[in-house]
């Protein structure tokens, strides 16, 4: 069986897994967690009917349809377990450290299945894992979460969603993978990627012109008619939780302007910084550097690639003085669009 039995003194990293006394499993979100919580959101909950997704005679039911941050506030009302973030002074999606049975780490479950693939989709992935390898990126940077993770997954049905830990790794396969992708590692294309631009545009209520600029094949591609997806993670775990502490002074529209290529950009949540053009609405800010903290990762490939970016989302300022700038957070969504020079 996957996963191992959790320890609660473990700081577990983005998109690891974790389960729950009640068989509910979450996703963990970013790197930085209270010393009594895991933040994260539920993706499986057991069932008694039958689903695509099993493990053994346990059948589990997905929960979010798409990663938006609405959605899965809302889908999360099956399980409303929710902590406290002392940094924003909310209320977030997550558990107690003590209610955790099992975790599961995507570095382990890959090497297992690169040992012994089990089934079709395996073998699949452990090819998708010697392509990446072929372009530079060690076993070792790699994980796989998901469904394949748990081992609940269905070789019909699943995709492949892959792990890609550090900021070289990261950014080498931003240049190799591009737009088009590269030899069996392809882009969406056709009605795959009509499929990706109406699923996105529906779900961020963004004209689907302006959604289709953010698909990138470094973030999912296909791979012999699997669709695989790709995370990026820091590898540095943060043991610093209550580093700052903001206080929210409402909404904001800025543009500001993006060195490219930050390593801060590519993990999740994304943090990038950029300096203050000038506000559009909301506060007047003296300030000219702020950091812009996207919870969205439909908006990483303008973080990624900078430039002059329309920012809207929620402000906050620390006793210091700082400015963040937060993008997919229920105080207000926001959002990110590249402008022309």
């Amino acid at each position: 069986m996957p996963g191992s039995p959790w320890l609660e003194s473990k700081n577990p990293r983005d998109h690891d897994l974790v389960e729950t006394k009640d068989n509910t499993i979450y996703v963990v979100v970013g790197n930085q967690h209270p010393p009594d919580s895991i933040m994260c959101y539920p993706k499986y909950i057991l069932v008694e009917h039958e689903t695509p997704w099993k493990r053994r005679n346990k059948h589990f039911l997905r929960i979010p349809s798409c990663y938006e941050v609405n959605h899965i506030y809302e889908k999360s009302r099956i399980k409303p377990s929710q902590v406290y973030d002392a940094r924003y002074g909310v209320m977030v999606l997550g558990v107690k450290r003590r209610d955790i049975t099992r975790y599961y780490d995507p570095a382990r479950r890959l090497k297992e299945i690169i040992r012994s693939p089990k089934d079709q989709l395996e073998a699949l992935a452990v090819e998708v894992v010697y392509q990446l390898n072929r372009l530079g990126v060690h076993v070792d940077s790699l994980g796989i979460t998901g469904s394949i993770l748990l081992g609940i997954h269905n070789s019909s049905v699943s995709d492949i969603d892959l792990v890609v830990y550090g900021c070289r790794e990261a950014y080498s396969l931003v240049e190799q993978l591009g737009e088009k992708g590269i030899g069996k590692l392809e882009a969406l294309r056709n009605e795959r990627l009509v499929e990706w631009v109406k699923c996105h545009s529906r779900a961020y209520g963004l004209p689907r012109e302006l959604v289709k600029k953010y698909y990138a094949a470094w973030r999912r591609l296909v791979y012999r008619g699997r669709e695989v997806s790709l995370t990026y993670v820091n590898p540095e775990i943060s043991k610093r939780f209550y580093e700052n502490v903001y206080r929210y002074l409402g909404p904001a529209r800025i543009i500001v302007d993006v060195e490219p290529w930050q390593c801060g950009s590519i993990y999740y949540p994304s943090r990038t910084l950029a300096l203050l053009e000038r506000v559009e609405k909301g506060p007047s800010l003296k300030e000219r550097e702020i950091e812009i903290v996207s919870y969205e990762s439909l908006y990483l490939k303008p973080l990624v690639f900078g430039g002059r970016l329309l920012v809207e989302g929620a402000l906050y300022q620390d006793s210091y003085g700082h400015l963040q700038l937060l993008v997919g957070v229920r105080e207000h969504r926001g959002f990110i669009k590249p402008l022309h020079s």
